[in-house]
C-alpha cells in the first residue's frame, strides 16, 4: 500500500508539472518553450530550438539559461527573473540574442506561477515570416459592389436594389462569398491574449486601464499594488538629444521595474508613472534614474527628479493630486507702471469673463490630456436584416455636456486635440479588445480640425501607429457647415490615398454639399437627421431623399439615416431606398459592440 501512494503521489506531482508547463505555455503566442530552475538550470524545452538558438533541445538541456543571450542582457534578465511576480506575465520584451542563434533577436515573455518556484519563458521570432502569395493582401473596405474591373477594391454604395448591376446590401469588406480570412501562424495561444510587441509605453488613458487590471489582480496573489509618478525638472542647458536618451532609457527602467515589467506610462511632458509592489522603495528607483541620467550625460543639476506613491487609483487619476510637489517658483517680476489694485480696472466684468474661458480652456486640455472621456459606439444596421455592419464611435465626456465641450474645443481651435486622442483610444481598442473580430468601425473627424494647418499629416502619424485602414471609416462631421472646401477635398484626396474610407456626416442635399459630392472621393454619407425627422409629416422631405438616394446611386455612394426611432421612418427609407440606418430603433451607444458582423 505504501508503494501504491508513493507511486500515486510522484503521478500527481508529474500531472501538476505538466499543467502548469501548459498554462504557462499559454500566456504566450510562442516558437520557444523553456523552463528554467531557481538555480538557473534549464529543465525543459519545446519547440524551434535549433533554429531560434542554434542548439538542439538535448544540447540546451545541459546550459545554463543567460548563456543563450547576449552578455549586455544578462543584467536586465536577471531583474526579470528575480522579481517575477507569480501570476503577472513580463509580457513581449525585445531582446538580444547570443552569437551562437540563427537569430539575432527575439521576443521574450516570462513568467513564474503561483506555488511553483520556476521560471517559465517564451522565445518569439522577431522578424514575420514572408508572405509569398499574390492574394495574401487583406482586401480593402468595401460594400459588395461588383465593380467592372475584378483586380479593383469593390466600391462602397447605396445598396439600392434597382437593377441587376445593383447591389442589394452595403456591406465593409466582409460579405464577399469568395473573401476569406488571411491563414496566420499559431501555436494554440489563444486569440484574445495576443498583443503585437510595442516596446513603446502607454499614454495615460492605456496606462490607467492596465493598472486598474494589474491592482485587482495583484490583490488576489496578496501583493500590495503602488503607482508612483516621477516628475523630471529639465534645465535649459540640457540639449534634445541628450535629453532623448535620458527619457528612453529612464523609461526601459520604469518598464523593467513595474509589476508586469511592462505597465509603465507618460502621462504627460516629462512626468512618467509605472505600477509596482508597494515594498519597492521609490528613491532606490530615483537613484536608478540619476545613474541612467549620467550615462546620458547629464549632471546633477540638469534634472530635477521628484516623485509622489499612491496606492489609490483614484487619486492618481485626479490630475493634480497625482502630481508629484511641485518645484516653488520664482516670484514674478513687476513692472514699475503697473499697480495691484484692481479697483482701478475700468473693465472688471470683461477681465471676469477672460478668466473665467481661460479656466475652462485649462480644463478642455486637461480632460483630452488625461483621457478623462469614454468612447462608446452604436450600431449602423441594415434595415432589412437589422444586422450590423459597423459601429460609430462616440464620445462621452464624464463631466459635463459632452456637446458642449465638443462645441467649445471647435470654437477656441482645439477639436484637432480632441480628435487626435479619439483616433488613438479608438485604434487602441479595435487592436487590443476587438483583434479577434472583423467589426468596422467610424471615427468622426470634425471639419473644423480638418481647416487647422498640420492636422491631416498628423491624423495620418497618429493611423499609421496602427495599420487598421481596413476596419475603420473616417466621418467628416458637420458637412453643411464646412468653410473651406478645398481643404476639405484635399483632406478627402490624400486620406483615400492612403487607403482609408471617407463618409460625410450630417449631410444635406444644399449646393455645398452636393459640391463635395462631386469633387471629393466619398464612399458614404450619414443624413441629417433633421431630414430623418421630417419624412413622416412631409411628402417634400421624403421626395427630397429619394432624389438624393438615386443621385448617390449613379455615383456609387452609400447612405446611412441616423436617427431613425420608429418602424414607420424604416418602412418609407426602405421604399426610398435607403437600405442603411442608425438611431435607438436599432440600438443605442454602448461600451462594447456586439461584435457581430454581417454574415458573409
Amino acid at each position: 500500500m505504501a508503494g501504491f501512494l508513493k507511486k500515486t503521489s510522484k503521478a500527481k506531482k508529474t500531472t501538476k508539472k505538466q499543467r502548469n508547463r501548459f498554462v504557462a505555455f499559454a500566456f504566450a503566442s510562442a516558437d520557444l518553450f523553456i523552463e528554467i530552475s531557481p538555480k538557473n538550470k534549464i529543465l525543459y524545452v519545446y519547440g524551434a530550438a535549433k533554429a531560434l538558438t542554434g542548439q538542439s533541445e538535448q544540447q540546451l538541456l545541459k546550459t545554463k539559461w543567460l548563456d543563450l543571450f547576449a552578455p549586455d542582457e544578462h543584467t536586465r534578465l536577471s531583474e526579470i527573473k528575480d522579481k517575477a511576480t507569480p501570476g503577472i506575465r513580463c509580457t513581449p520584451t525585445l531582446i538580444d540574442l547570443n552569437e551562437r542563434s540563427g537569430e539575432n533577436k527575439a521576443l521574450l515573455t516570462a513568467i513564474k506561477l503561483p506555488g511553483d518556484k520556476n521560471l517559465y519563458i517564451t522565445l518569439s521570432f522577431h522578424s514575420p515570416l514572408p508572405v509569398s502569395s499574390a492574394n495574401s493582401e487583406e482586401a480593402p473596405l468595401t460594400t459588395g459592389f461588383k465593380a467592372g474591373d475584378e483586380d479593383a477594391p469593390a466600391p462602397l454604395t447605396t445598396g439600392y436594389n434597382a437593377k441587376e448591376d445593383t447591389p442589394e446590401i452595403l456591406t465593409t469588406g466582409f460579405k464577399a462569398e469568395k473573401e476569406e480570412e488571411p491563414e496566420t501562424l499559431t501555436t494554440g495561444y489563444t486569440p484574445q491574449e495576443e498583443e503585437e510587441f510595442d516596446d513603446s509605453i502607454y499614454n495615460k488613458g492605456k496606462f490607467i486601464d492596465k493598472a486598474e487590471e494589474i491592482f485587482e489582480f495583484a490583490r488576489t496573489q496578496n501583493i500590495e499594488p503602488a503607482v508612483t509618478v516621477f516628475d523630471f525638472g529639465r534645465s535649459q542647458t540640457v540639449t534634445e538629444e541628450n535629453w532623448a536618451e535620458a527619457m528612453e532609457k529612464i523609461s526601459g527602467l520604469l518598464r523593467t521595474e513595474s509589476l508586469d515589467k511592462k505597465t509603465a506610462g507618460e502621462i504627460a511632458e516629462g512626468r512618467y508613472s509605472f505600477v509596482h509592489d508597494a515594498k519597492t522603495d521609490p528613491e532606490a528607483i530615483a537613484e536608478k534614474i540619476a545613474k541612467l541620467c549620467a550615462e546620458a550625460g547629464l549632471d546633477e543639476d540638469a534634472i530635477n527628479i521628484s516623485s509622489k506613491t499612491t496606492t489609490d487609483l483614484e487619486e492618481f487619476s485626479n490630475e493634480e493630486t497625482a502630481k508629484p510637489p511641485p518645484k516653488k517658483p520664482k516670484a514674478p517680476l513687476k513692472a514699475d507702471n503697473k499697480s495691484d489694485n484692481t479697483d482701478d480696472d475700468p473693465k472688471p466684468v470683461v477681465k471676469k469673463q477672460l478668466n473665467k474661458n481661460e479656466e475652462k480652456l485649462k480644463e478642455f486640455k486637461s480632460i483630452v490630456d488625461r483621457v478623462d472621456f469614454d468612447i462608446v459606439f452604436q450600431p449602423i444596421v441594415e434595415i432589412k436584416t437589422k444586422e450590423p455592419e459597423f459601429y460609430e464611435t462616440l464620445t462621452r465626456f464624464r463631466q459635463g455636456e459632452t456637446k458642449d465641450w465638443i462645441k467649445f474645443g471647435e470654437d477656441v481651435g482645439l477639436s484637432t486635440l480632441l480628435d487626435l486622442a479619439v483616433v488613438e483610444r479608438t485604434l487602441n481598442y479595435i487592436h487590443y479588445k476587438a483583434s479577434t473580430t472583423r467589426t468596422k468601425f467610424s471615427i468622426n473627424i470634425s471639419s473644423k480640425s480638418i481647416e487647422q494647418a498640420g492636422f491631416t499629416n498628423k491624423l495620418l502619424e497618429q493611423l499609421a501607429k496602427r495599420d487598421l485602414k481596413h476596419r475603420i471609416i473616417l466621418e467628416i462631421t458637420n458637412a453643411a457647415q464646412i468653410e473651406n472646401m478645398k481643404k476639405t477635398i484635399d483632406f478627402s484626396t490624400k486620406l483615400t490615398e492612403f487607403g482609408y474610407n471617407i463618409a460625410l456626416d450630417n449631410f444635406s442635399p444644399s449646393q455645398s454639399c452636393m459640391n463635395l459630392l462631386d469633387n471629393t472621393p466619398v464612399r458614404l454619407i450619414k443624413l441629417d437627421e433633421k431630414h430623418i425627422a421630417g419624412l413622416l409629416t412631409s411628402k417634400e422631405e421624403a421626395a427630397q431623399i429619394a432624389r438624393l438616394s438615386q443621385t448617390c446611386k449613379k455615383k456609387k455612394i452609400g447612405i446611412v439615416a441616423v436617427s431613425v426611432e420608429e418602424q414607420a421612418q424604416a418602412d418609407i427609407l426602405t421604399e426610398i431606398g435607403i437600405m442603411h440606418a442608425q438611431g435607438h430603433l436599432y440600438g443605442k451607444a454602448a461600451s462594447n459592440p456586439s461584435f457581430i458582423p454581417p454574415s458573409r
